[in-house]
């Protein structure tokens, strides 16, 4: 199934949607921004996750790669058959895990992208630009990329945790619309609820980087387990839907 799915991406346009998606997303941002120009790379990160109203945007183009997969199979008939070869379960994870890794690299990998090449033309990081955030004793400490790509690394791991709602919801309503879209809607819904709880439990905040839990390497590891558990929460759904719906026990 890997195997098989990895060729389908590969010969696909979404994975490189996705990823020149993000990326452009990144430049529209820049163009339409109306604060401040951004004088290095570190303050060109920080006014899109932290400032740019495009961010949201970025969610639809996590699911391009993957998150309709299942709905576009079902749809054509195609479900039942690939189970027949591998099993219900394994077909159902197999989706789960590709939609995860394909959407956390099409976000990471486009605004990778988009900053290298913005380092180009501008430095990555300007001395007196403190933060006082996780993590920002990098900044100080000759290692502003480090810095970048940490906080590039848990907003697409965000972003790849709506991606996989997306997923689960694609098997109550096999629509690849609803797989696409629900993302960007679950993104805004579920971190205006979470802005209203304790720090640790606000998702805005920690697929933004911006609160300290303890410290810096206790940051990463508690923001990496809630993303990881939300995602498994979400995939174990999605595993018990398929199954339930391949078994006719569901319209």
């Amino acid at each position: 199934m890997l195997r098989a799915y990895m060729y389908k991406l590969l010969r696909s346009p979404l994975m490189w949607l996705g990823i020149f998606g993000s990326a452009s997303l990144m430049v529209f941002a820049m163009c339409c921004s109306s604060a401040m120009p951004a004088k290095d790379v570190e303050m060109r990160l920080g006014l899109f996750l932290d400032v740019d109203v495009y961010r949201k945007i970025i969610a639809v183009f996590a699911a391009l790669p993957f998150a309709a997969n299942f709905a576009d199979e079902w749809n054509n008939g195609v479900t039942n058959q690939l189970i027949t070869r591998v099993g219900v379960k394994k077909y159902a994870v197999t989706n789960a895990a590709i939609c995860f890794v394909t959407s956390f690299l099409a976000v990471f990998a486009g605004i990778m992208i988009f900053l290298i090449g913005y380092s180009f033309f501008y430095p990555v990081y300007s001395e007196g630009n403190e933060r006082a955030w996780p993590y920002a004793e990098l900044l100080s400490s000759g290692l502003p990329w480090i810095y970048i790509i940490l906080r590039t690394f848990f907003f697409s791991l965000s972003c790849a945790v709506w991606s996989m709602m997306g997923l689960m919801l694609s098997a109550f309503f096999p629509n690849k619309y609803v797989a696409i879209c629900s993302p960007l809607i679950a993104c805004y819904a579920v971190e205006r609820i979470t802005i209203q709880f304790p720090d640790i439990f606000n998702l805005w905040y920690l697929s933004l980087s911006i609160n300290t839990i303890g410290n810096s390497v206790f940051t990463f590891i508690y923001t990496f387990f809630i993303f990881a558990a939300l995602s498994a929460v979400f995939a174990a759904v999605f595993v018990i839907t398929v199954k339930r719906r391949t078994g006719n026990e569901m319209v």
